[in-house]
């Protein structure tokens, strides 16, 4: 259920369904991504907190205009340019509730619960 290069309709998605919007700032030439996608995302605890969410991956690196304006969001919104990184946002006036970045296998789960509580005020 991911939407991939589709913020847009990821956000409208979000709206609709009343969940906050996950955002996966990522690149094709990524190790890191890579070994998160594949080592972290699969974990029942992960894709738990991902069952609460709307998802988007945004590619940041591709030659072509949409990754342009997906990087410069990145930058410009986080002041970030390293990939992996995530955002937890909240569709209604998409504020950012919760984002941090880089490979961190060990403390994801806890930054998606962290940020899933907060928009859901069950902190």
């Amino acid at each position: 259920g991911w939407f991939v290069d589709q913020y847009d309709e990821a956000l409208e998605e979000a709206k609709i369904k009343g969940k906050p919007l996950f955002i996966d700032f990522t690149g094709i030439y990524c190790a890191n991504c890579r070994v998160m996608e594949r080592r972290v995302f699969p974990q029942d605890e992960i894709r738990e907190q991902f069952d609460k969410m709307i998802l988007t991956r945004l590619y940041v690196d591709r030659k072509d205009s949409l990754s342009a304006s997906y990087a410069k969001m990145q930058f410009e919104r986080y002041s970030q340019a390293t990939q992996p990184y995530y955002v937890i946002l909240d569709p209604t006036d998409e504020t950012t509730i919760s984002d941090t970045g880089g490979y961190i296998p060990k403390g994801f789960s806890k930054f998606l619960e962290k940020g899933v509580a907060k928009f859901y005020k069950e902190e």
